[in-house]
């Protein structure tokens, strides 16, 4: 009957650390184009949303005028206009297929110290959108600023693209260094030890507390390598707190796949600490039995 118990309690717990597993991987699902386009209208403001429009027909009519109107005027400068027909000359003037927002992003600042005499709070707003036409593709990165009750134009990059950013971005292995294999392999190998150690520690350590604080304290993880999946880009992290020690994400459709990997120092703690109790437990009898026949 206790036998029957303790198998039921392990099931249960096994259960909920899937689920908890579940939900994580969930997270990392990539946003779908609809999805954000959503969020932008939650995000954005309506004068923004109208100019994002505008901006669009704008720049697939090749209309200058409009880019030196909505342009911030510290940028309107002589050579504008070379610049964007450089800008237009990216863009093709036929088989425009449709437009798809990769994130939409909104930011306001409020200002502490400001030496132009200008302390207004401001709003920026970042668009990214990949533009389809029959043989090619367009990356547009739009910052508007909306600062009092006006919006202009700070920020506009435009990419033509040999194919789909959802192609270039997609994960997959060929033709990826030894060192991508490496971290993949090192991600594996930290999950295991990781969700193995809280998965030992909900069973074995006695006491609902110490399984709690334990449990938490295993998922701790510090440092990070963070890798751009598409480009092989390493960043480094020495202060960062984590959890799971692993993680991968895109943050939309047209983005690249971000992996990380940090060191999980609360297993690392834990299996030492178990290591070093049984460690001592023999010296201590050993001590205990000397010192009876003394």
């Amino acid at each position: 009957m206790a036998r029957i118990r303790k198998k039921g309690r392990l099931q249960s717990r096994l259960g909920l650390f899937a689920s908890a597993i579940v939900m994580i991987l969930l997270f990392c699902v990539p946003a779908r184009s609809s999805d954000i386009e959503n969020l932008a209208k939650d995000l954005l403001s309506e004068q923004a949303l109208v100019e994002l429009e505008r901006l669009n027909e704008a720049l697939l009519s090749h209309d200058v005028a409009y880019f030196r109107q909505t342009f911030d005027p510290r940028v309107v400068k002589n050579g504008f206009d070379q610049s964007m027909a450089q800008v237009f000359a990216m863009v093709p003037e036929s088989g425009f297929v449709e437009r798809e927002m990769g994130s939409a992003r909104a930011a306001t600042y409020e200002p502490v110290l400001s030496f132009s005499g200008d302390a207004s709070s401001h709003t920026d707003y970042r668009v990214e959108y990949q533009y389809e036409f029959a043989d090619a593709w367009l990356y547009v990165s739009v910052l508007f600023r909306e600062q009092a009750g006006k919006l202009v134009l700070r920020n506009l990059n435009v990419n033509r693209l040999p194919e789909d950013l959802r192609v270039i971005n997609a994960f997959h292995l060929e033709g990826k260094p030894i060192s991508g294999y490496l971290f993949l392999a090192g991600m594996a190998l930290t999950s295991i030890f990781v969700l193995g150690s809280f998965v030992f520690a909900l069973i074995q350590v006695k006491g609902i507390g110490k399984k709690l604080l334990w449990g938490f304290f295993i998922l701790l993880c510090v440092g990070s390598i963070d890798l751009n999946w598409t480009t092989q880009a390493y960043h480094i992290a020495l202060v960062k707190v984590s959890l799971f020690g692993f993680g991968f994400v895109q943050a939309s459709s047209l983005g690249p796949w971000m992996m990380s990997l940090s060191f999980p120092l609360g297993a690392t703690v834990f299996w030492l600490r178990r290591w070093w109790v049984k460690r001592k437990k023999p010296v201590d009898r050993l001590s205990d039995t000397s010192g009876r026949a003394a």
